[in-house]
């Protein structure tokens, strides 16, 4: 239910003598929830009654209308201190692996953050701030005020100030696994486990290498400027504003603890421990790590027709001329198994299947066109894909489950505090 229709749902109950419209409009807007059950409830509560007891219980009026921007920012910062610590942890592990094993420098951390500074900053904001305008101005029309005192509310600008403070942590921690990425070779000696892969994944397709059964599909080399578009630009775009959405949005509030144990779980998990174990570095690099040069040779010479600055051979040899160097720079660092680039969108999936199955059931139809398009386009063995899949769906339930278990203690240890 909306705000506009809330509020409306909430006033209708309301006796002729109503609250504070002060009040009565600041636990509506900045506290939805409550007013939410307290209508499908049908609480015998009076109006004035209610109100007074939503303040009461979290803790005075000041949590809902802070005095500054400063101390909404704060307060939001503080409930994503658990998202921070864990970032600098893990770019202190790498910055010491990092420094023990190779001579570059730390300001390689500073790498995406500095590539991201003027989308983090400015373009993300704008597009914010201009889509919800769009809606207000589409959607509502003698209640357009109160949708303006949403979209320019405190909270809402103090959750978008301290998601954009939790994304520039974020790009620390991009900086961080690339330094990692780009060292694994080195901690394993060299890429161990291509031609087992590649062995593996013929004999799952009937002894045929997936990719020839995609390149054999009518209209395969036609497409090829599409998939890299979308391989390469729509993907990044969807995941990077999956987690702008989540960073800084109230309505993300219930899931965003989450979603960050998720979503580090799958950059880390999958592509550092896992990808350190069985180190691969994909068909588009199998020549070079394998000395068999034919195994790929068709694909790689199909992708080299494409000579766009969106061409897939084209980074592909960026990044092998960084591993002979052995530079961290932006998007640095080979490895193949597992694929990070279909567990991302499969877990972002997972997010929006629990939200909608409608739009849940696209999404995963996507996650198959990605995993496809990782196979055409010479990064991964089908392989990778299936492997990444099935390991974020399994930690997707897992991190659910434990999440309601500590909601459901947090709310067990809330109903005792409040009997004192």
């Amino acid at each position: 239910m909306g705000l506009l229709r809330l509020e409306a749902a909430y006033r209708e109950m309301l006796p002729r003598k109503e609250p504070p419209k002060f009040w009565l409009r600041a636990v509506i807007l900045l506290h939805p929830q409550r007013v939410q059950d307290f209508i499908n409830c049908q609480s015998s509560l009076s109006a004035g009654n209610f109100v007074k007891k939503v303040l009461h219980q979290s803790r005075g009026a000041k949590v809902f209308l802070p005095k500054s921007v400063a101390s909404v920012i704060w307060d939001a910062v503080r409930k994503d201190a658990p998202v921070h610590v864990a970032i600098w942890i893990y770019c202190l592990i790498s910055l010491a692996i990092t420094l023990s094993l190779s001579n570059e420098s730390p300001a390689s951390l500073l790498v995406y953050v500095q590539q991201r500074m003027g989308t983090l900053f400015l373009f993300m904001p704008c597009l914010v701030l201009a889509g919800d305008m769009i809606l207000v101005v589409t959607r509502y029309n003698q209640k357009r005020w109160l949708a303006y005192r949403v979209v320019f509310s405190l909270r809402r600008i103090g959750r978008l100030l301290a998601g954009m403070i939790l994304l520039l942590s974020v790009s620390l921690f991009f900086g961080a696994f690339t330094s990692i990425k780009t060292l694994l070779p080195t901690l394993t000696h060299g890429f161990l486990y291509d031609r087992q892969l590649a062995d593996l994944d013929r004999w799952l397709h009937g002894g045929v290498h997936p990719w020839s059964l995609l390149w054999s599909i009518p209209y395969a080399r036609q497409i090829l400027p599409v998939v890299q578009f979308n391989y390469g630009i729509v993907w990044y775009a969807i995941c990077f504003g999956a987690l702008f959405f989540v960073a800084t949005s109230p309505k993300a509030d219930g899931i965003r603890v989450r979603y960050f144990a998720s979503y580090f779980f799958t950059w880390i998990f999958l592509g550092n421990i896992v990808a350190g174990i069985w180190i691969s570095a994909g068909p588009a690099f199998y020549g070079f790590v394998t000395q068999d040069h034919a195994c790929f040779e068709t694909l790689l010479a199909a992708l080299a027709t494409d000579t766009s600055s969106i061409s897939a051979r084209l980074f592909q040899e960026y990044l092998w001329s960084l591993h002979e160097s052995g530079l961290a720079a932006f998007g640095s660092g080979i490895s193949a198994f597992p694929s990070v680039h279909v567990g991302l969108i499969v877990m972002n999936s997972l997010y929006l299947w629990d939200y909608s199955r409608r739009l849940g059931t696209i999404a995963f139809a996507y996650c198959a066109l990605i995993l496809a398009s990782s196979v055409y386009l010479g990064w991964h063995y089908a392989l990778d894909g299936y492997v990444s899949a099935l390991v974020v769906i399994v930690a997707h339930q897992a991190f659910k489950f434990r999440w309601r278990g500590l909601v459901a203690q947090r709310q067990q240890w809330q109903g005792s505090e409040s009997v004192f």
